[in-house]
């Protein structure tokens, strides 16, 4: 019924550990807890009929993968619940698409998943100090159940999910994504590499054709106020004209295809224009529901016209990461360095390479931690020069 980044959880659950000096296999079974409340979650609620943000239920999984690692017993862990829910329901309008006074997309899109996980935390540590949350957080008048503005009784899903005698398994049911842009906009990346490829003199593009399933094209066109024309990294991860330009320039989307010198370049401004793009509602509609649209893969394909005529198309696949085209341990790798490099250098990102493969080894979580602290910054020259 609803879908998110699960992946959100990580830095308080990470933190938690850090603090209790907690082994590595007991981060990775807090991970596993956690994700398993978020798929739950997931399954039994849609945040869509209140007008809610998906953190309001990706916050149920941080808590319960943090108060696993602080060892909270039941009676904590359901007061740590309850104080996550209650105080905190995020608005969607952090999804509304409209820019700010300075034409830009608000910043608190990119805190609003760390703020979630930040409540969760802070519920757990004062679960353990002993305070209690409201009495029926969840079935009360006022409750949860009855703020998602459901339709159906969610309990039943949420009791077959969390069934406590089944293995601990969605994590594994995750997707990831190959580059550093939203789910969308993976599969139109995919595709425009694959025409790209076919093309020797990029000079030559009369026009690129891009056609999105519905989701993609509303999320990535439809609602945004100027997707021709960004001004920042925020408004060109969100611009599908953008994503797919660079794309095809550069062979890739990486961290520095957003940094804002490299958006604000005039040939790639007047480059966007030459991109088309249309809603394809055979490659997924609204009509088909969500979990359809997710499972086929976010689809789009896309056409380059050249000046003489030819066309070349990279066809609608699901995107690497989907579980119909899954990552290789290789190309985890490739993704950690291509991301994490540029900011951190290559030495440490070796060492990140190499601790979290053996993150179910360590004895402290601290070990992996110790190499996530240094200053860094997403928008450096050393970033822009990649």
């Amino acid at each position: 019924r609803n879908s998110g980044h699960s992946s959100d959880i990580l830095s308080g659950v990470i933190a938690a550990a850090e603090w209790t000096n907690a082994s590595g296999k007991e981060l990775l079974s807090a991970v596993a807890v956690g994700y398993e409340m978020v798929g739950a979650a997931f399954d039994a609620f849609s945040t869509a009929q209140g007008g809610w943000d998906y953190t309001t239920l990706m916050q149920l999984g941080a808590t319960a993968g943090i108060a696993r690692v602080l060892g909270l017993n039941a009676d904590q862990t359901r007061e740590a619940m309850g104080m996550t829910v209650v105080p905190h329901y995020a608005s969607d309008e952090i999804e509304s698409g409209e820019l700010n006074r300075r034409g830009d997309l608000s910043m608190w899109k990119r805190f609003n998943g760390a703020d979630a996980v930040r409540n969760a935390l802070q519920a757990c540590l004062l679960a353990q100090a002993g305070v209690e949350a409201a009495v029926r957080p969840f079935g009360g008048d006022c409750g949860f159940i009855r703020k998602m503005n459901m339709t159906d009784d969610p309990v039943p899903v949420l009791k077959e999910r969390l069934n406590p005698r089944l293995p601990l398994a969605r994590v594994s049911d995750a997707f990831m994504k190959r580059w550093p842009v939203g789910s969308v906009a993976q599969s139109a990346i995919q595709a425009a590499i694959e025409a790209r490829s076919q093309i020797r003199d990029l000079s030559r593009i009369k026009q690129i054709r891009v056609f999105a399933e519905e989701g993609a094209y509303d999320h990535l066109v439809k609602i945004r106020q100027d997707p021709w024309n960004p001004i920042s990294r925020e408004t060109a991860d969100h611009s599908l004209p953008y994503i797919v330009a660079a794309a095809v320039l550069d062979g890739t989307i990486a961290v520095n295809s957003f940094t804002p010198k490299v958006v604000l370049d005039p040939k790639r401004q007047a480059f966007i224009k030459k991109v088309v793009c249309t809603p394809a509602l055979e490659l997924g509609s609204h009509a088909m529901g969500k979990h359809k649209r997710v499972e086929m893969g976010y689809l789009s394909r896309v056409e380059i016209e050249l000046d003489d005529g030819k066309v070349v198309e990279g066809a609608a696949r699901p995107f690497p990461g989907h579980h119909k085209n899954p990552f290789s341990d290789a190309d985890l790798n490739q993704k950690l360095r291509e991301n994490v490099e540029p900011i951190a250098g290559a030495q440490r990102t070796a060492k990140l390479t190499e601790a979290l493969w053996s993150v179910d080894k360590m004895k402290s979580v601290r070990d992996l931690t110790k190499l996530l602290a240094f200053r860094a910054d997403i928008d450096s020259a050393r970033v822009r020069e990649r």
